[in-house]
């Protein structure tokens, strides 16, 4: 029985109120192997993490869970069997970070790998996503302004304000217009709203085509995630998918961790990630950018090109999480 394996039936027994979905291994465990952690569904990284393991003959184990991932580290101490941890947020790899449960990589291979601004001594952003708008084919709604304003009344959609990829929008709007301006913007856009935020991103694109919302907001993945499946093309002929100019862009990102029993597998796997390869694998199955420029997107990408240009640094972006979720609560956007 591996370390990892070990330290996963021990914190199953303590009674912490943490609810943890765990899928083990992706490979039976061998002698090579390496321990991820991440809040990224098992589904989306099974291609990724299995050319990694063909490539370098290195098992992967991966621990999923949606919540809680940081407050098992801290409880796991020093004896975490932790080596990567892959979170879907900026903001989440700054809590990381502030937490101390992670160790600076030192590898300049890794993070020259990618663009500027997407990496720092902690962690290393994998890949990108667009915050876009979702409308109906003969909708004038083209930007984030639009949907504050009275044209627009009754007829947004969104998730809980609250929600990791909201408040990362939000925080975007306060790092490139200030706080009064997006405050005043948030106002209109709840007067705005067709219904309570409610639901996942998915629910926003659907209501959009069921005729319920006039623009939803969600991330650009989803939209070609149900174009995929059966029925999906029929249900969005009328959804038009609008990239607003400067739109909000989002990573997921990963680091090493602080007291990583295997480090050089998991620099091993870090470095495949951010590869022309990783790349390659990640955007064709998973319909999100690419972190290097050598990277070639998908045709049905190729029109995001200029809204990830013109993206303000994630890192500028994360700092105004904090007063993004002020906002969110002062005006009772959920309410």
């Amino acid at each position: 029985m591996s370390l990892f394996q070990k330290q996963k039936k021990l914190f199953l027994a303590l009674k912490t109120g943490l609810l943890f979905v765990v899928f083990l291994p992706l490979a039976y465990a061998q002698a090579a192997e390496v321990n991820l952690y991440t809040d990224r569904q098992a589904v989306f990284l099974k291609p990724l993490l299995a050319a990694f393991e063909k490539e370098h003959d290195i098992s992967v184990n991966v621990l999923f869970a949606k919540k809680g991932l940081l407050e098992r580290m801290q409880a796991e101490g020093t004896q975490s069997p932790a080596d990567v941890v892959m979170v879907v947020d900026i903001g989440r790899l700054q809590d990381f970070v502030a937490a101390k449960v992670l160790a600076p990589y030192r590898d300049s291979a890794i993070a020259e790998a990618v663009l500027p601004g997407y990496a720092n001594d902690y962690w290393v952003a994998v890949t990108r996503r667009a915050r876009v708008l979702y409308v109906g084919q003969d909708s004038q709604i083209e930007n984030y302004d639009d949907l504050a304003v009275a044209d627009n009344r009754g007829k947004v959609c969104l998730r809980s304000g609250l929600h990791i990829y909201n408040i990362g929008l939000i925080a975007d709007r306060i790092a490139r217009n200030g706080l009064m301006a997006t405050r005043q913007w948030l106002v209109g856009l709840k007067q705005n709203l067709a219904r309570k935020p409610q639901g996942k991103d998915r629910t926003q694109i659907k209501d959009v085509a069921a005729g319920v919302c006039g623009v939803g907001i969600a991330n650009s993945y989803y939209y070609f995630q149900l174009l995929t499946q059966p029925g999906g093309e029929e249900e969005l002929k009328d959804v038009r998918v609008v990239i607003p100019p400067q739109a909000h862009i989002n990573v997921t990102g990963a680091a090493l961790a602080a007291h990583a029993p295997h480090r050089e597998n998991a620099l091993a796997l870090l470095r495949f990630l951010v590869s022309q390869r990783g790349q390659e694998i990640y955007a064709a199955e998973n319909n999100e950018f690419p972190v290097r420029t050598d990277v070639r997107l998908p045709a049905h990408l190729a029109p995001y090109q200029q809204a990830l240009s013109t993206a303000a640094p994630v890192q500028d972006v994360a700092q105004y999480r904090r007063a993004a979720s002020k906002l969110v609560e002062e005006i009772g956007l959920d309410r």
